[in-house]
């Protein structure tokens, strides 16, 4: 085993070797002299020639190909010469005869070569547009016929080209309707500026500025939305335009500590306000007080201004997290949601919290009563997932209430219908280890794996080798990226055709890591999800439990090494600079003086896993016996975990419950579930 994996590391060095020196050839190729006269020397010219990316010399070259005398080249060398031909001669029409001729010659790949020939400059571009719907129709699983990434409606690019084409049909409705669109849902890509350059004064209405400003805020750029509406305030827009930005605008003061000028910003408003847009601006004021008293005495007064507001019910639900989570969960009865708005689902997530409220304060029978309250309501609904998601959490955790207060009977009755009506929800999970034995088992499966093609398969490994081999390293990167991911090289050969292109050393050295894998033995956990063995081996270096460290690997970056978040998190564990600095220095590890001269280092899989390992193992030190405590301080950190004072003697599942941050709470719940579908899957196990 030591000597073939030997032998394959130095057969892909001496690959890249021979690449970034001008040559490639095969290893049968190199058991002939090269020094030999005929049809050897013949095919080392021409294949240095490509391999240069010298097209004079091959075109002159292959040109007098008639002339050289081949008798001594293998058949599938005379093939390759032949498909060099075909690649830089390729034919003039695309007849019948044509192409059947460039299918016997390309074989694995001929759609390269047609690809290649249909997007040559002496090719009119009428012709195009049909051609390549021949090519989609002749190679329908080829990776130029529909790039993998960019299928859809609704992304930037086929609004902006179904704008186009109203524009030309002179429907400008539906042009203007898509470039509003476009604005809205796609904020930062270069066809929204464009659409904004076309809708000209229309684009600066609140119609098409306001939802653009919210799609900028759900993705983290609040501070561009609010630098923008800031201009736009400036301009004195009219109602309710001007209060719509008013609220956003104070938000994002808010949250960048300015609740002064929020607030103050938010007086201004005096005109005459309808109830769903007054009910938003006093919900809004309520969420900039700092004290919880003064917040607590704001609510009670927005709920009894306006008892039937969604607004109200998401405000109660914030203020509800935070002060459970600090050990001050007393409601007062007035803030128990109306029965009408039951059927939506803040009315729901209201309910359920007054009830853990209540148990978190030691009133078991409130809590039961407001739960089966909810669980009659939901079991009537037939709704979305959500409501199937709450139904199983409400069961739940009354099946833990009945355990607790000793009717087992009961609670397996709960359980049993989580498994059987909800068995994807992680509750299932949660209901399965409380049951035990007396439950059917649960078949565990990853929550959302990925379905996309994230690695090579055999089939494209031989087609690229084999472009290598003829020196046709274009073509090679361009499959290769798009076979992984899609991305920027094949948005432009689909955009615009060319397969010429030259490829620097390094792009060649990667190309060839593809095709010929030099990692340590990995694990695949779903189709397109493999853990690298650098990851493995960064993670055994930590001392770490394997399992815990690769479910949140998982959760943090599906294993992506280019992984880096808003907020400025890299890796695959996706660690913050000061905190992956602050761990190798504590180690001792020499790995430190490397990230500290370059942060980049930190990306690397081996370093990446084993700084986030040796983190993970400090915070499962600190918690030994709670690891759903420790999961969360690795998101949210261990200065919010310690402040939660009112969780801290709560079993592990009310744990998770009663987090105040929505995202902690489902990294937690989703975390779990990894773990034990590696637990159960022995994967790390028959690995080690």
């Amino acid at each position: 085993m030591f000597f073939s994996r030997f032998r394959l590391r130095w057969n892909a060095f001496f690959l890249f070797l021979l690449a970034s020196h001008g040559f490639l050839t095969v290893p049968v190729a190199m058991a002939r002299p090269v020094t030999e006269k005929g049809g050897w020397s013949y095919y080392m010219a021409v294949l240095g020639a490509v391999t240069r990316n010298d097209p004079v010399s091959a075109r002159r070259l292959l040109s007098g190909m008639g002339k050289a005398d081949l008798s001594t080249l293998p058949p599938l060398y005379r093939n390759r010469l032949a498909i060099l031909r075909l690649w830089y001669f390729p034919p003039s029409t695309f007849s019948g005869k044509g192409l059947r001729h460039m299918n016997r010659t390309g074989r694995g790949i001929a759609d390269v070569l047609f690809w290649h020939a249909m997007n040559e400059p002496a090719v009119p571009a009428s012709r195009r547009p049909g051609l390549r719907r021949k090519f989609a129709h002749m190679y329908p699983f080829s990776p130029f016929a529909s790039g993998p990434g960019r299928s859809g409606r609704n992304t930037a690019r086929a609004l902006w080209q179904r704008s186009l084409v109203s524009v030309k049909e002179g429907d400008t409705l539906t042009a203007v309707s898509l470039w509003k669109k476009l604005v809205a849902r796609h904020p930062l890509s270069p066809e929204s500026g464009l659409a904004l350059m076309r809708l000209g004064t229309a684009g600066e209405t609140g119609d098409v500025l306001i939802p653009r400003w919210e799609a900028l805020s759900s993705m983290g750029m609040g501070a561009l939305a609010s630098g923008e509406i800031k201009h736009y305030l400036a301009l004195e827009p009219p109602f309710p335009y001007r209060d719509l930005a008013t609220i956003l605008r104070s938000v994002e003061l808010a949250r960048e500590n300015h609740r002064f000028r929020a607030r103050k910003l938010l007086s201004t408003l005096t005109q005459e306000k309808g109830p769903r847009l007054l009910a938003s601006l006093e919900a809004t004021r309520c969420q900039l007080y700092r004290r919880p008293e003064v917040s607590e005495s704001c609510i009670g007064d927005f709920l009894s201004r306006f008892p039937d507001s969604i607004d109200g019910r998401r405000l109660v639900n914030g203020f509800l997290r935070q002060q459970m989570a600090l050990g001050k969960g007393m409601v007062p009865p007035g803030w128990k949601p109306p029965a009408v708005l039951m059927s939506t689902g803040p009315g729901q997530d209201s309910l359920w919290l007054y009830g853990l409220a209540a148990f978190l304060s030691g009133r078991r029978d409130a809590a039961k009563n407001a739960w089966e309250e909810l669980e009659e309501d939901l079991s009537t609904e037939k709704g979305t997932s959500a409501f199937a998601f709450r139904l199983a959490r409400v069961r739940y955790f009354l099946g833990r209430l009945s355990s607790l207060n000793g009717d087992k009977s009961e609670a397996r009755s709960f359980y049993k219908k989580v498994l059987s009506e909800a068995p994807e929800t992680p509750y299932a999970m949660w209901a399965t280890l409380a049951c035990r034995s007396d439950c059917p088992p649960l078949d565990v499966r990853l929550h959302r794996p990925e379905k996309g093609h994230r690695h090579l398969t055999r089939s494209d490994r031989n087609r690229i080798l084999t472009l290598v081999q003829m020196g046709l390293w274009g073509p090679a990167l361009l499959m290769t990226e798009m076979r992984l991911d899609g991305g920027h090289l094949g948005r432009r050969i689909l955009r615009y055709g060319s397969l010429d292109m030259s490829v620097f050393p390094e792009e060649r050295y990667r190309v060839i890591q593809e095709v010929i894998p030099l990692d340590p033995p990995g694990i695949h956990l779903a189709r397109a999800e493999k853990v690298n063995g650098f990851v493995l081996r960064g993670v055994r270096r930590s001392g770490v439990d394997p399992e815990w460290a690769i479910s949140i690997a998982r959760q943090e970056s599906r294993f992506m090494e280019k992984s880096l978040s808003i907020d400025g998190a890299l890796g695959i564990m996706q660690l913050m600079p000061p905190t992956a600095l602050s761990v190798a220095h504590s180690s001792g590890d020499p790995v430190y003086l490397t990230i500290r001269r370059n942060l980049g280092k930190i990306r690397v899989p081996e370093n990446n896993s084993y700084l986030g390992g040796l983190y993970l193992r400090r915070l499962l030190e600190h918690y030994p016996k709670n690891p759903e405590r420790a999961v969360a301080s690795y998101n949210a950190g261990m200065h919010s975990v310690v402040r939660w004072k009112g969780l801290e003697n709560q079993d592990w599942d009310f744990f998770v419950e009663g987090i105040p941050f929505r995202e902690t709470r489902r990294y937690d719940r989703e975390v779990l579930w990894n773990y034990l579908f590696i637990h159960r899957s022995h994967l790390l196990r028959k690995e080690g």
